[in-house]
Formats: structure tokens, C-alpha cells, sequence
């Protein structure tokens, strides 16, 4: 049998003992209850579970420990109280409990085995009997939980939550009490989360949904939120405010916001703020980007908190720096957290652009050069330069044997040739008449020789006097060579004369010679 000492009481909202005088919890304002013996420990329900012992009371029931005698296995056995079997819609509450508990199918909620009714109308749940401590027992005895810990346990209950959403279950009582630490696989601190006794069935039928009408308010008041304090229509949002008190209470160990009774906390959830970190435990150093995380779940408006226990477990985890997952410790001080920008990818990848920029910009020099050598204009060389005999003019004896001039000499010559008309040639005694084309230098020879015997000079018109241009220009260039070329060419190359005196000339030179031999 279990004893139970005189004077003991219990709170139901948060399951603390107290002895004494008390009769109202100093953690949650609820009203505690004498503890008692139990009449069922020591009997067994429906011929296969021996009762053996109460673990904890809930607010519509008593949960036992228990042993399947056909199957030799340790269960936890959550029974309505008795008091409330006449209330039909307590009962209906319960066998909700069994239903949405059985849509769920995670690894951190608590699983469920049987639904029965005892022989005295209780109905009962058989579940899984967990090993562990309640997270409410941990912060009473550690006074709060580190940040590392806090956020190893709130990712795995935040996963928990999210599955439960997805199939359409609202739990609406999220407190410590209902966060339960156990051991599985040598894995510490393995979270489950248990009691669904006030969940709310989204796709319900319409009896269900009257048992979760708007209006109605139920719930622990001070994990309640805003809306749920106001009795109105609940989703998933007010979960997720309900856990950001619970990860207030752990990192901290005091509640957010708590009035002096039910009432003036449940008002005080809808108005004010929560009290910062850095004021309810100046002892202790929270990371900003984590309490930004909190204050966000905390919004009184739920279109500013998190949508989805998905997207709090994301701002969880990366709320304290871990390779590769965060990268900021820090955030600026506002009420409403803002997730801060994420660094542009274009910062981590800019080398790459730049060394790319370099690389093309040394190929296209490369090529520049490459080019301009491939095109560069071949050095021009001067023209094969000979030497005509002078004609002798008439009465003139002998002849000046034939030379060939070198460039050297003949280059004074065929600078200062005018560019104006054509002057005959002079005769320089034994030095030969240089000329670079032989057959302009015989044209203009039989000019000059034609003009001295006729004793008549040949006169041209300005315009046919004016040199003809060159056909090809040469490349420019600053090459020293080529520009002196340049000039050497324009200087050499006269228009060339009309046929017609070409002819007449050619007679003229012919004649001269027979007169010779």
C-alpha cells in the first residue's frame, strides 16, 4: 500500500508536494490538493494490470504505475478522477485524449497501448511508462538549465510538436511538467511529451469541436497565450507561444510573466511584455541572439511569432554559433526578433570573379601582342638604285664611263628633288645622274637630251606636273627605318611623263646614238 503522510499537498497544474500551511502554489497560483490514499493501489483493473503505485496527478486525472501480468511489462495507467465520471464532458475530454494521442506516431511523444473504462465508469489510458524526470523537477533542483542542454531538449520537443501539428493536433498545455527527460539507447536527456488531456482535434467531428469551442478557456494560465487567455479560436501559433514560456522558465528559471492571481496573469499575458534576460537573472549571460529567438515566440500578436514549431526549432538551433550552422553570437536589442540578413553568397565567391577578370585580362594582352607582332609592317627596303649614263649634250667629246651610285651618294639628290615640276636633271661632270625607277630616269634623260639639241625647254602644266601618289601606303610606324624609307620613296617617284613625249624622246635618244657610232 502507499502511505501518504498527513499534511502532504499537491498542485496539479505543476506537480510540486508542499507540507504545511500552504494552500496555494507560489509558482503557478493554483490551488493545492490534500494528497490521499488511493483506493485502486493494490487492485487490479480489468484482470491484467496490477495497480502498484501513483506517479502524478493532472488536472482531470491520476496517472498509476502498473504491471501487464500476461505480458510481464511495466505500464502507466492515466485514469479519470473520480469526482468527474459524472461530468459527461470530462469524459468526453478523455476519450478525445486517447484519440489524438493515438493520430500521433513519434519518437518523442509518448506512446499509447489501450483505451478501457474501469468497473466504477472511470474511463483509463494505458501508455508507455516513462523512466525519467520531468523537466519542471530539473528546474526546481538546478534552479534553471544551460543553454547547450536547453536548446538539446527544445529542438527534439519543438519536432515533437511539429509532427502533432501536422495531424491536426494542438496540445494547448504545454508546461514543464508535460516535458519528460528519459534515457533511451545510452542517449541522455531523450525527450517526451505527454499529456494531451485539453488537446484541440483541427479536423474533429462537430461533437468534438464543441468540447474546444472558442470561448473557452483551459490550460495552465501562466503558459497560456494571449489568445488562449482570451478564449479565442487557437492553432498551432499558440503552442509555440506556450513553449517560448517554457524555454523562458528553463534558460532563466523564473517565469515571463506572473501575476498575483490567475486572472492578472492571464491579463498580463495579453498586455505586457516579458521581463529580459538580463533583468530577471543579471547573473547569468544568455546569448542575445537566443533571447531574440524567446522574445519572438513571445509576440502578443501571433502573426509576429514563428509560424511553425519548424521554423522556432530552426532559430533554436542556430541561436549560438556551431560550425557550419551559425555564424552570429550577437544580435541588436529589440523585443521583436527579426532573423538578421544572411551574408550574400557574392562576399564568400568574390575571389573567384577576380582572379577570372585577371586571367582574361593577361590572355587578351597575350593576344594584343601576339597580333600586333603577327601584323607588324615588314621593314621597308629602298629600292635597287642605279645608274644611267648621262647624255652628252652636243658638241660634247667622250663619254663618263658608267657607275653605280650607293645609296649614300645618291641620297642628297633625291631629298632635294622638288615636288614642284620637274627640272632636267644637271650635269655633274663625272659624277652619274642617281634615279630609282630606270624607266622615269630614261624618260626624263631623253627630255633633257631632246631639250638641249631643239634648244627649246619642255614646259608642263601644273597639273600634270604634280607627282602621282603612291599606290600603297607604307604601315605607319615609329620604326626609324621605315620613315626614313617613307620619305626616300615619296622623293624617287615621280608622275610618270604622257606617252606621246615619251615617244618623241625615244626617237630623240635613238638618233643621238647613230650620230655616235
Amino acid at each position: 500500500m502507499h502511505n501518504v503522510n498527513a499534511g502532504e499537498k499537491i498542485c496539479l497544474e505543476c506537480n510540486r508536494e508542499f507540507t504545511g500551511i500552504i494552500s496555494i502554489c507560489p509558482h503557478d497560483s493554483s490551488v493545492l490538493f490534500a494528497r490521499v490514499q488511493d483506493p485502486l493501489i493494490g487492485t487490479t483493473l480489468a484482470g491484467k494490470y496490477d495497480i502498484q503505485a501513483v506517479i502524478g496527478h493532472g488536472g482531470m486525472g491520476v496517472v498509476y504505475k502498473a504491471r501487464h501480468t500476461l505480458m510481464d511489462k511495466v505500464v502507466a495507467i492515466k485514469m479519470l478522477q473520480a469526482q468527474l465520471v459524472s461530468d459527461s464532458m470530462s469524459v468526453k475530454r478523455f476519450q478525445q485524449e486517447s484519440k489524438a494521442s493515438s493520430l500521433i506516431n513519434h519518437p518523442h511523444v509518448i506512446a499509447i497501448h489501450d483505451f478501457g473504462i474501469s468497473p466504477t465508469g472511470q474511463p483509463y489510458i494505458v501508455m508507455d511508462l516513462l523512466e525519467g524526470r520531468s523537466l519542471a523537477d530539473v528546474i526546481k533542483s538546478d534552479g534553471q538549465v544551460p543553454v547547450e542542454r536547453a536548446l538539446r531538449i527544445f529542438t527534439q520537443a519543438c519536432d515533437a510538436l511539429n509532427h502533432a501539428h501536422k495531424q491536426g493536433v494542438i496540445h494547448r498545455d504545454l508546461k514543464p511538467t508535460n516535458i519528460v527527460l528519459c534515457t533511451f539507447d545510452e542517449q541522455a536527456d531523450f525527450v517526451k511529451i505527454v499529456d494531451f488531456g485539453v488537446a484541440k482535434l483541427l479536423n474533429a467531428s462537430e461533437e468534438g469541436q464543441r468540447l474546444t469551442q472558442a470561448g473557452e478557456v483551459c490550460g495552465s494560465p501562466v503558459y497560456m497565450s494571449p489568445e488562449q487567455c482570451m478564449g479565442q479560436d487557437l492553432d498551432r501559433r499558440s503552442d509555440v507561444y506556450s513553449m517560448g514560456v517554457v524555454v523562458y522558465e528553463t534558460l532563466t528559471g523564473k517565469l515571463p510573466i506572473l501575476g498575483k492571481t490567475m486572472v492578472d496573469t492571464m491579463s498580463r499575458h495579453i498586455s505586457e511584455p516579458p521581463v529580459r534576460f538580463n533583468e530577471a537573472r543579471p547573473d547569468l549571460y544568455i546569448p542575445e541572439r537566443l533571447e531574440a529567438v524567446v522574445l519572438k515566440a513571445l509576440s502578443k500578436d501571433r502573426n509576429d511569432r514563428h509560424q511553425s514549431m519548424d521554423h522556432l526549432r530552426a532559430d533554436l538551433e542556430t541561436a549560438i554559433p556551431r560550425p557550419g550552422r551559425s555564424e552570429v553570437l550577437r544580435s541588436p536589442q529589440h523585443e521583436n526578433y527579426a532573423a538578421p540578413p544572411k551574408p550574400a553568397a557574392s562576399r564568400k565567391s568574390a575571389p573567384t570573379p577576380i582572379i577570372a577578370a585577371a586571367a582574361a585580362v593577361i590572355v587578351a594582352i597575350i593576344g594584343a601582342v601576339a597580333f600586333m607582332s603577327s601584323h607588324k609592317a615588314p621593314a621597308v627596303q629602298p629600292h635597287a638604285v642605279t645608274t644611267m649614263p648621262a647624255q652628252p649634250s652636243p658638241g660634247t667629246t667622250g663619254s663618263t664611263p658608267d657607275k653605280t651610285a650607293s645609296p649614300s651618294e645618291s641620297a642628297p639628290n633625291l631629298i632635294a628633288a622638288p615636288t614642284g615640276s620637274p627640272s632636267p636633271p644637271q650635269n655633274t661632270g663625272s659624277k652619274p645622274a642617281t634615279v630609282a625607277n630606270s624607266q622615269s630616269t630614261a624618260a626624263e634623260s631623253q627630255a633633257h637630251a631632246s631639250s638641249t639639241e631643239s634648244g627649246a625647254a619642255s614646259t608642263e602644266s601644273p597639273e600634270s606636273a604634280e607627282p602621282s601618289k603612291p599606290k600603297h601606303k607604307p604601315h605607319k610606324t615609329a620604326h626609324p627605318t621605315v620613315a626614313s624609307t617613307k620619305k626616300l620613296t615619296a622623293a624617287v617617284e615621280p608622275r610618270p611623263a604622257p606617252k606621246a613625249d615619251i615617244r618623241s624622246r625615244f626617237d630623240d635618244l635613238r638618233n643621238s646614238h647613230s650620230y655616235d657610232q
